[in-house]
């Protein structure tokens, strides 16, 4: 997910419907679902189903996305 980020970040429309949104396969982005826009190669783990997994309190657990 991190190495994908580079590629979207400046074109994301965040909305994460608290959380509940499909991480690889909803458009919460508003550019397609990630499994559109990642590279064909990329290892994407369908275990983590909702974006909430990343989120704490305020914000982003940065931590964890690093772990992915």
């Amino acid at each position: 997910m991190l190495e994908a980020r580079d590629n979207i970040e400046q074109e994301i429309w965040w909305e994460p419907r608290n959380g509940c949104s499909s991480t690889w396969f909803d458009n919460w982005t508003r550019l397609d679902p990630l499994t559109h826009i990642v590279p064909e190669d990329f290892p994407i783990d369908e275990g983590i189903q909702d974006i909430n997994y990343f989120m704490e309190e305020h914000g982003w657990n940065v931590e964890l996305m690093h772990q992915k």
